[in-house]
């Protein structure tokens, strides 16, 4: 009985993730064009945002019950990000990036993991006997964070690549990014909890869940996106999606979770800190070393996902 609901409420997810994200991408276009926005701006602030709210909830839970499942979904999240979704979605359809793009949004990607495996591994500020974050270091991560949106906000990049799709009014366009939202959240909420139950009934261990299974199911709603998206041919929505979403996820939710509580970091994540910044580094190489540049082609979105299924191999043999 547990498990046959379980299963149901994991499909019910999936149909709330997939209407929830058509309704986002619907909404974020008709921005794009209303404030004269590309669709790369609006996909890393309100899309990266919008889809790691899943993400917020559960770190937030997990400060409060002192432990790091919060903390390791993070990490794990971002890794199926970088290497999961923008593979899977350069097999879709090659990844041409602007220029200003790569040298811009994905260095403060960088930037970010950084910033965050710094703060988690090392006591920079604070109790130096303290492992994970306190809460003077989250501070200086949102505060990042934010300067990272003003600096956004006042970037100003002209609407291009195609425009043919409807336009909604002002109201009309946040109600559908509102209900989106929702969606998503909902949805992601519900495949997490079915996914994570079913795991745990093959006794599968909580800190494994939460790098795998959890961090799988709170990326769907970027997965959902990222292929919807694609497949309307709103590029700079896919993949600014998902560098504001682990933008959002190092500095803004470690940020916000941390000032509530501080938060405790097991020394195993240092390995998967480092998994992260490997691809983050590893989508620069392919940027300007590897086929067309600033073009993710299908070979390397192969790769990428190779990369992930070599990393979930390791961490499930490493328990």
């Amino acid at each position: 009985m547990v498990l046959s609901s379980t299963f149901v409420l994991f499909i019910i997810g999936f149909f709330f993730l997939i209407q929830g994200a058509n309704y986002l991408v619907a909404g974020t276009r008709s921005i794009a064009k209303l404030f004269n926005a590309s669709p790369w701006f609006v996909g890393l602030v309100v899309v990266g945002i919008g889809t790691s709210i899943p993400e917020l909830a559960i770190t937030i839970a997990s400060v409060f019950n002192n432990n790091e499942v919060g903390l390791a979904t993070l990490i794990g999240s971002n890794i199926f990000n970088m290497l999961f979704i923008l593979g899977f979605s350069a097999v879709l359809s090659p990844l041409v990036l602007k220029r200003i793009w790569v040298r811009r949004d994905l260095v403060f990607n960088a930037l970010a993991i950084i910033s965050a495996g710094l703060v988690i591994l090392l006591p920079l500020l604070g109790d130096p006997t303290w492992v994970g974050v306190t809460k003077l270091e989250a501070l200086g991560l949102l505060l990042l964070f934010l300067s990272w949106i003003v600096y956004m906000f006042r970037r100003h990049e002209m609407l291009t690549g195609d425009r043919d799709y409807t336009v909604f009014s002002g109201f009309v366009s946040f109600l559908l990014i509102g209900i989106g939202i929702l969606g998503v959240f909902f949805g992601g909420q519900w495949v997490v909890h079915g996914a994570e139950a079913i795991a745990l009934l093959h006794g599968i261990s909580p800190s494994l869940v939460a790098l795998s299974v959890v961090a799988i199911g709170t990326s769907l709603p970027e997965l959902t996106v990222a292929i919807v998206a694609i497949l309307k041919k709103q590029k700079g929505i896919a993949v600014g999606g998902i560098i504001g979403s682990n933008i959002f996820d190092f500095l803004g939710i470690i940020g916000i979770a941390g000032l509530l509580y501080a938060i405790p970091a097991n020394i195993l994540l240092q390995f998967d800190i480092f998994v992260a910044l490997f691809a983050a580094l590893l989508l620069f190489v392919m940027m300007f070393f590897v086929g067309k540049r600033y073009t993710i082609g299908r070979l390397e979105g192969f790769v990428l996902m190779l990369f992930y299924v070599l990393y979930l191999v390791f961490i499930f043999g490493r328990g």
